[in-house]
C-alpha cells in the first residue's frame, strides 16, 4: 500500500487516477490528491464538495465534473486555480444521471475538452437542454458546439471517441432515436506540437508535448536528447512527424500510425 488515505479500517476508494505533472492524480476523501508513489508525496491538495466524475488532463489542465452542483471544473491542482466554468449560474451542468457505454462524460482532445452539458449560450433565451459543448484549457467559459435536438429538449451526446480528426459519439432525438454522429475538430488540435517527455511514455498524454496531444491535421516533431521517447498505444493519424536524430517512436503491438 503505497498510503492509507482515510486512515483506520474505512475506505479511501481512490478513483479517476490521471497522470499529471509528473505526478498520479486522483479523486480521493474531500477532493483531489495527487502522488509520487511513496508515503509522504501523496497529499491531498484541492478540497472539493461533493463526488468527482471524468478526470481528465487536457493539455496540462485538469477537466472533472464536480462540486455541490457537478458542475464543469478545472484546476492546475491548486486551490485558487480550482474553479467552476461559468456559462451560468451555477455553472454548466454535467448529465451524470444518463448512463453512458463507456464512463467518460469529458472527452479530452488536446487543449479541448468536450462534454454534454446543460446551461444557457449568450444569446439563446431557451436552455437547450443537455446538447454538445466544448471548452479550451485557458478559457473560463465554455462554447456552445451543436443543438442536436433543437428547443429545450436533450440529446444527451455520450460514447465521445477521436478517430481521423473527427470527434464520434451518439446522440439521441424523438425523430431518429439513439444514433452516430461526428463532428470535425481540427480546432481542438494543435496545429503543430514537439514531443517532451515530461510525465511519461503516453503519446496519449498532453503532458508530453508542447501544445497538446497531436491530430490528423498536426505537424509532430520529436527532438532528441528527451529523457524518454514516446509509445503510441492506439491508432492515430497526424500530417507529418519528424524525428530528429536519436529520437524514436514505438508502436504497440498491432497498433498504426497514418500519415496524412
Amino acid at each position: 500500500m503505497v498510503k492509507d488515505v482515510s486512515p483506520g479500517s474505512g475506505n479511501g476508494n481512490p478513483q479517476q487516477f490521471v497522470e499529471f505533472s509528473n505526478s498520479l492524480v486522483f479523486w480521493g476523501p474531500g477532493g483531489l490528491w495527487k502522488s509520487d508513489g511513496t508515503e509522504s508525496g501523496t497529499l491531498k491538495m484541492v478540497d472539493v464538495t461533493g463526488n468527482i466524475a471524468s478526470l481528465v488532463n487536457a493539455g496540462g489542465t485538469l477537466f472533472f465534473a464536480g462540486g455541490a452542483n457537478t458542475v464543469l471544473m478545472k484546476s492546475n491542482l491548486t486551490p485558487e486555480g480550482t474553479k467552476s466554468i461559468l456559462n451560468s449560474s451555477p455553472g454548466m451542468g454535467v448529465n451524470s444521471a444518463v448512463p453512458m457505454t463507456n464512463s467518460s462524460l469529458i472527452y479530452a482532445i488536446g487543449n479541448t475538452v468536450y462534454l454534454r452539458s446543460a446551461a444557457s449560450p449568450a444569446g439563446l433565451t431557451t436552455n437547450p437542454g443537455f446538447e454538445l459543448w466544448k471548452c479550451i484549457n485557458a478559457a473560463d467559459t465554455g462554447i456552445f458546439v451543436s443543438d442536436i435536438y433543437p428547443g429545450s429538449g436533450s440529446s444527451n451526446p455520450g460514447n465521445f471517441t477521436l478517430s481521423n480528426g473527427n470527434l464520434f459519439f451518439s446522440a439521441t432525438t424523438p425523430a431518429t432515436g439513439t444514433e452516430f454522429y461526428a463532428i470535425p475538430v481540427g480546432g481542438g488540435i494543435p496545429a503543430a506540437t514537439t514531443w517532451t517527455g515530461a510525465i511519461s511514455t503516453a503519446w496519449e498524454d498532453g503532458g508530453n508535448w508542447t501544445n497538446g496531444v497531436p491530430g490528423a491535421t498536426t505537424v509532430v516533431t520529436i527532438p532528441g536528447s528527451m529523457p524518454r521517447y514516446p509509445v503510441i498505444n492506439t491508432n492515430t493519424s497526424v500530417k507529418s512527424l519528424t524525428t530528429q536524430p536519436g529520437a524514436s517512436v514505438t508502436l504497440a503491438d498491432g497498433v498504426i500510425i497514418l500519415l496524412k
